[in-house]
């Protein structure tokens, strides 16, 4: 399979085992190490004229949820997350569902797998990664746009089997695809 963009071609490369694996790092020190420090840490402060927070709940009946982070099937191996459940800000959470009602005449639906992400789980992503595995993870010293509620992580999913549509790339790759 190769993905072209005008002259450009890229062959598609497997990175990880095919099936239903995923993409994983070793983690530089052991997760509930990382877990308890980051619990223990101080997100960086931030100034500014900021807008109050309106978090609202993504689902279902109009978006599906895979929420990765709840389970060990992410470049972790282990959860980081108690609940699956997803939030968003409203203005994302609005788009996202402007974004649904289009794709569902054309027979595609919403697969969300991260939204609102904690900053001590950013952390955590942080410290776990591997330096040659940074340039995929958000800096917590700077946080994230996961950690403000207005990043997504998706993928789309065919309306008549229920599956996943296939993508260049696997959930949370860290390579040069």
């Amino acid at each position: 399979m190769t993905l072209q963009v005008g002259d450009a071609r890229w062959p598609r490369r497997d990175y990880i085992a095919q099936g239903d694996q995923v993409f994983r790092i070793h983690p530089a020190h052991p997760i509930e190490e990382l877990r308890k420090s980051a619990l223990l840490a101080t997100p960086p402060e931030e100034t500014g004229d900021f807008r109050k927070p309106d978090l609202v709940e993504l689902g279902p009946p109009d978006i599906r949820l895979d929420i990765r982070y709840a389970t060990s099937h992410d470049f972790l191996g282990t959860p980081v997350y108690s609940q699956a459940r997803a939030f968003l800000e409203r203005p994302a959470a609005e788009a996202l569902r402007r974004v649904q009602r289009k794709l569902k005449p054309l027979g595609y639906g919403l697969l969300i797998h991260d939204a609102y992400r904690p900053w001590y789980v950013t952390k955590i992503f942080w410290d776990a990664t591997p330096p040659e595995g940074k340039l995929f993870v958000a800096d917590p010293a700077q946080g994230s746009r996961h950690n403000r509620g207005c990043a997504v992580d998706l993928t789309l999913y065919d309306l008549a089997s229920g599956k996943p549509v296939e993508m260049p790339g696997t959930y949370d790759e860290m390579s040069p695809r």
